[in-house]
């Protein structure tokens, strides 16, 4: 195993610049990915919640009416957001594997999508599955969900690129982590915070500011993720039929 003291992760500067540099050369791809998750996503809140949950996803005004049933806890309404959450939760999981294969410079969009069986439903269910895991941890006094969102963050890079199985999937993100989990924390934390900041800033936009944090933020996001994976990768001995598979 690497000694723990040798590893070292990018500073926060080199992260922010090399992610740049990979969202630049890709970002017509990673836009137009992110486009197509934002449409779908729209599709998904005009067929539960009509046009008003629609205008209330691009931050446009709605009738007043409508805004206040939003808030009553009806089974009608609980089902509706329910329904919603899952279509988005979804399609951005989706949108996600589509972004990674592209980023990672394996497939272009068009490969990505005629493999789609291949990674799909693996990347689906490691994305639930960590995802309650989490949602658990953050229930029980909130630390245990920030040790699962630290081991599980590179689940879905994994699923998508290694194509292992479940298990093996959860287990590889966690061993990615070993020895580099503080410094793996802090750099979550500025991507957050960051994305956070300007995506504040911007959501008093009407229409440009939701468009911006889909077509933009969240796609450099994902990058930055990636960049980070990459380093942890790198601290990997390759072994066992453990490379990265392409095929």
């Amino acid at each position: 195993m690497t000694d723990s003291a040798l590893l070292t992760l990018p500073s926060y500067r080199a992260l922010l610049r090399s992610s740049w540099n990979r969202f630049w050369r890709f970002g017509g791809s990673l836009v137009l990915v992110y486009a197509l998750v934002e449409a779908a996503a729209l599709a998904v809140s005009y067929l539960t919640g009509g046009w008003d949950s629609i205008r209330l996803s691009l931050g446009l005004p709605i009738p007043e009416s409508a805004a206040q049933l939003d808030f009553n806890l009806t089974w009608s309404n609980i089902r509706r957001l329910g329904w919603e959450w899952l279509g988005l939760g979804l399609i951005n999981t989706l949108g996600f594997g589509l972004a990674a294969l592209i980023i990672s410079e394996r497939f272009t969009l068009a490969a990505a999508l005629r493999r789609f069986w291949s990674w799909a439903p693996t990347l689906i269910l490691v994305s639930l599955i960590s995802g309650l895991l989490i949602l658990a941890g953050l229930i029980l006094l909130i630390i245990p969900g920030i040790i699962a969102s630290i081991w599980f963050l590179f689940a879905g890079y994994v699923a998508v690129l290694q194509r292992r199985s479940l298990i093996e999937t959860l287990r590889q993100s966690r061993r990615l982590t070993q020895g580099v989990f503080w410094p793996l924390l802090g750099r979550w934390l500025l991507i957050i915070l960051l994305v956070g900041a300007l995506g504040l800033i911007i959501s008093g936009i009407a229409l440009a500011g939701p468009l911006a944090n889909a077509l933009l933020l969240a796609p450099f996001s994902t990058v930055f993720t990636f960049e980070l994976y990459q380093a942890c990768l790198s601290f990997q001995p390759i072994s066992h039929g453990q490379s990265n598979r392409t095929d």
